[in-house]
């Protein structure tokens, strides 16, 4: 059985350093050199908000950050719902009035033929 070896105790990689570090390897392997760039980012984000004892705090945000754009996302669709709504009346009330008229126009071509 080999012998369990403990980590150098002089070495001492920052928190920061390590989830930035971690977030680019998992980044590389979803998703090429972007994904790199990206969970390098939010990996050296993490390791901040953990060095300074924000990470519990970072997660009681989040649900907050995830309500507003769930709610700002519903206004959004709701206004484009009605906007859309809005313009199917109108094209439904202009095809309406343009049948009415050609169809009286029908009518009044008929009449003069009639009485001709």
């Amino acid at each position: 059985m080999k012998p369990r070896r403990r980590p150098d105790k002089k070495l001492h990689i920052r928190k920061k350093v390590a989830a930035g570090a971690t977030g680019t390897v998992v980044g590389a392997l979803m998703g090429g050199p972007v994904g790199a760039l990206v969970g390098g980012v939010i990996g050296t984000a993490v390791g901040d908000a953990a060095e300074k004892g924000k990470l519990q705090q970072l997660n009681t945000r989040v649900p907050r950050k995830a309500r507003e754009l769930k709610m700002r996302a519903r206004n959004v669709s709701t206004r484009v719902r009605k906007k859309a709504k809005a313009t199917a009346k109108k094209a439904k009330r202009s095809a309406r009035r343009v049948k009415r008229s050609a169809s009286s126009m029908a009518r009044k071509t008929r009449r003069t033929s009639k009485r001709g």
